[in-house]
């Protein structure tokens, strides 16, 4: 694995770390699915999953924080509740 890869993704577990209780309040979590070419995909746990508001809580929340610090690093985020599974593996290897 390439250093600045592993740089960006330790980056992103710290982003999540920071806004993990937010989520945690709403009963859920997030973790990193994948990470490729400046894509990153997102699991949902827990009471988020099929959550009307969990687009919301998480563009306004995750997806924001995580391009507040990392800009044109990450080009888009995609949490696999909204990504079809052919799309998502073909991200995921």
């Amino acid at each position: 694995m390439p250093q600045q890869y592993s740089e960006l993704r330790e980056h992103v577990e710290r982003i999540l770390d920071e806004v993990r209780p937010v989520v945690d309040q709403h009963g859920g979590d997030v973790s990193i699915s994948s990470l490729k070419d400046g894509v990153l995909y997102l699991d949902l746990a827990g009471a988020c999953v099929g959550c009307p508001m969990a687009g919301i809580t998480f563009g306004m929340v995750v997806e924001n924080r995580i391009k507040e610090e990392l800009g044109d690093k990450i080009h888009t985020v995609y949490y696999n509740e909204e990504v079809g599974e052919a799309e998502l593996a073909a991200h995921s290897k």
